[in-house]
C-alpha cells in the first residue's frame, strides 16, 4: 500500500529527536540535522507519527526507506504496511535492525552488509591529543603546515559565519568545475540553518585568510557528528589541523565523534581509517523482493 510522506521541516525537529533519543538511536543517518540538510540531494521525505518516523529516500529507489525509528510494535506495524509495495528496500539499518527483520519477517528480506554506509567512530580525546606512534603522521603533517604558515582557529559564530559560507561556496564552484561532489548543498544548508540545527565548529585562518571549516552537531549525549569539512585550498596537513582544532574546541561531554560514512570512495575510506577509529557503526540494507535471507 502507498504510504504518504511529507517534506522534512524544522518544525519536526523536537518530535523526531525525541523519538530517536527514546529509542537509543545514535547513528548520524537518522539524526534530524543530517536528514534536514540532505533532504534535497537524497530526495528525503518523512512519514511521522507521535512515536515513529520513517524517511523515504528516492536516491535509493522509489520504494526505499531508512529503517523506521520507533518502538518495536510501531516499527513492526509500519513494515507490515510497506510489504505490499514493489521493490521495497530498507537502508541504513543497524545490526539490531537487521536482526529484527530476520526475526519478525523470516524469509521476507534479503539482508546484506553495506560497507559504504558504515559510520566511523573516534575517541575525541585521542583526536585532540594525537599521542603515540599511531598519530605520528598526523603530527608531522600539522608540524610542517604550521612551520610554513601562520594558522589560527576560532569558533564559528555570527561574527564569522559569513566567512564560513563564502569558503563553502568557493569550494562548491571549484568542485563543480571538476565534476562536482554531492555534499555541497548539504554543507550550505547546515550553515544556512546554523542555530536551528545546533551547529558547532571552528573556522581556520591561514595567513589571515579563511582556509578551512570543520563543523557538525550533537547526535547523542556524548557523541558529536562531524558533518562538514571544507578547505579553501588543498594543503597537506590542513584536514588534520582542522580536525584536531575541532576536537580541542568541543566540550568534554562529547567523548566520541562520528566521522560518518565513506560512501565507498577509496581515498575517503583511507583517510577515515588513518584517523584511527575506535569503532564502526555497521550498516545493512534489506530488500523484500528477493527470495531468502542472509546475514
Amino acid at each position: 500500500m502507498s504510504i504518504r510522506t511529507i517534506p522534512i521541516t524544522l518544525s519536526m525537529k523536537d518530535t523526531m529527536e525525541r523519538i530517536r533519543y527514546e529509542n537509543g538511536h545514535i547513528t548520524a543517518s537518522h539524526a534530524f540535522a543530517s536528514l534536514f540538510i540532505w533532504k534535497k540531494e537524497m530526495g528525503l521525505s518523512v512519514y511521522l507519527e507521535e512515536d515513529l518516523f520513517a524517511v523515504k529516500c528516492r536516491l535509493r529507489g522509489e520504494n526505499a526507506w531508512f529503517f523506521p525509528c520507533g518502538g518495536k510494535a510501531a516499527v513492526r506495524d509500519f513494515i507490515c504496511r510497506c510489504l505490499g509495495g514493489e521493490g521495497l528496500l530498507f537502508c541504513y539499518m543497524r545490526r539490531k535492525d537487521a536482526e529484527f527483520l530476520e526475526q519478525e519477517f523470516p524469509g521476507r528480506f534479503c539482508i546484506r552488509e553495506r560497507e559504504a554506509d558504515h559510520e566511523y567512530i573516534y575517541d575525541r580525546k585521542e583526536q585532540q591529543e594525537l599521542k603515540g606512534k599511531e598519530f605520528l603522521a598526523a603530527r608531522k603533517y600539522i608540524h610542517r603546515l604550521t612551520a610554513a604558515h601562520v594558522l589560527e582557529w576560532e569558533p564559528v559564530c555570527s561574527g564569522n559565519l559569513a566567512d564560513a559560507v563564502a569558503l563553502v561556496s568557493g569550494w562548491k564552484e571549484r568542485a563543480e568545475g571538476i565534476g562536482g561532489l554531492r555534499d555541497t548543498a548539504a554543507s550550505a544548508a547546515m550553515l544556512a540553518y546554523w542555530e536551528e540545527l545546533d551547529g558547532a565548529g571552528i573556522l581556520v585562518r591561514i595567513d589571515g585568510t579563511p582556509g578551512a571549516v570543520m563543523a557538525g552537531y550533537p547526535i547523542g549525549k556524548s557523541m558529536f557528528d562531524i558533518s562538514l569539512g571544507k578547505q579553501s585550498c588543498y594543503l597537506t596537513g590542513m584536514a588534520e589541523y582542522a580536525r584536531n582544532a575541532l576536537c580541542s574546541f568541543l566540550p568534554e561531554k562529547y567523548s566520541l565523534v562520528n566521522g560518518e560514512e565513506d560512501l565507498g570512495i577509496g581515498g575517503l575510506r583511507q583517510m577515515k581509517q588513518r584517523m584511527r577509529p575506535v569503532g564502526l557503526l555497521q550498516m545493512y540494507e534489506g530488500r523484500a523482493d528477493a527470495v531468502g535471507t542472509q546475514a
